[in-house]
This record gives structure tokens, C-alpha cells and sequence, in this order.
């Protein structure tokens, strides 16, 4: 399977699956404060955090699972998503900013696994090859821009 197809698999599989639409699910050496803290600095909040603890089997044992929604932060156009037809703002944080936020959780703990609503990335490497396949460029049923 190529990547393109890989990544375009994992966008059907997880639009059929809601939970993968709305959450982030991060299996990392990082704890929920830790994942806090980078989207913070990132000018981007946390939402419905949910630490389910230590995986003990599988391929993610002895990871923290923590499920999570990025948001932008109260006042901030920082990653916020726009509406395309109308321009108004959204709750809802841009490709760029996810980027941002995953590139680094993945610069403090390279083995990391993210399941996001566009694709699963297995490790640093996996994530600089298919992130540039769910690009912002594509259609994901909005048009968003980066405030400055």
C-alpha cells in the first residue's frame, strides 16, 4: 500500500469511527500535564483530556494513553480555523496547528504513536513521511488559514 492510500484508508476508516473524528489519542512517555504544556506553548489549550493510564499490552506498552481535542486558546486567532464561506471564526484549531503540536510531541519522545482523525503515526519517521499527505491544501470540509 503506498503512503497516499495508507493515510486516504485511515481518513474512511476513522470518519466511520467517532471518536477518532473528535479526539487526538496520544500513547507517549509523556504524561497529560506534559501534553498540556507543549499545546500552551503553542498559544493552543487542551480540551476534554482524558488520561486512561498506562497501556500494559501490545505494541504501546508501558505508554500513557491520553485522548485529547486541541482548541484555540479564549482571545488568541493564533491557529484558529475560519469558515470559508463566511469568515467567521470557529472553535477549532487549524492543520497547522495539529502540526505543530504533534511535531512537538514527537521532538520529546520520537517513539510516540498518534491517532488522529486523518492518520495513525507510528513513530518520528512515519509521521515526517504521511504528514505532508493530509496537507492543508486538501479538502477536509473547511478551508482554514493561520492568523498571524
Amino acid at each position: 500500500m503506498s503512503a497516499f492510500e495508507h493515510v486516504r484508508h485511515q481518513t474512511l476508516t476513522s470518519q466511520r469511527n467517532v471518536s477518532m473524528i473528535l479526539f487526538m489519542h496520544i500513547y507517549s512517555t509523556l504524561a497529560a500535564s506534559d501534553l498540556e504544556s507543549i499545546a500552551q506553548r503553542l498559544g493552543i489549550i487542551t480540551y476534554n483530556v482524558a488520561d486512561h493510564g498506562m497501556v500494559s499490552r501490545g505494541r504501546n506498552a508501558g505508554k500513557h494513553k491520553v485522548s485529547l481535542v486541541l482548541r484555540p486558546q479564549t482571545g488568541s486567532d493564533r491557529y484558529r480555523a475560519f469558515a470559508d464561506y463566511s469568515g467567521r471564526r470557529k472553535w477549532a484549531v487549524t492543520w497547522e496547528g495539529h502540526r505543530d503540536f504533534m511535531t512537538n510531541v514527537f521532538a520529546r519522545d520520537q517513539s510516540a504513536t498518534i491517532d488522529s482523525a486523518l492518520a495513525r503515526y507510528r513513530g518520528v519517521q512515519e509521521f515526517l513521511d504521511l504528514y505532508p499527505l493530509t496537507g492543508s491544501d486538501l479538502n477536509h470540509g473547511f478551508k482554514a488559514k493561520v492568523a498571524a
